[in-house]
């Protein structure tokens, strides 16, 4: 997850990385529709063998064992 992304390279950009929790939670408020209505791994653990997760269809925030497969998104950085 954390390596695949920070190798992504869609754009031609190099600033991506995977998003904790909290940053799923924002994006889960303001940009839902981007979204595949599907959960969303995180990089917010939770003990050595869950994750949480955002599901962007029913809006909840769950822990999962790690085994699950979910969808991941990369998200680049902001510059202000």
């Amino acid at each position: 997850g954390k390596t695949a992304a920070a190798e992504y390279r869609g754009a031609g950009l190099d600033d991506w990385f995977m998003p904790e929790k909290s940053h799923l939670m924002i994006a889960q408020i303001y940009i839902k529709d981007r979204f595949e209505k599907a959960c969303h791994w995180s990089t917010t653990p939770y003990g050595s063998s869950h994750a949480w997760s955002v599901d962007f269809e029913y809006g909840s925030v769950s822990l999962y064992g790690r085994r699950l497969e979910f969808r991941v998104r990369p998200f680049r950085r902001l510059s202000i």
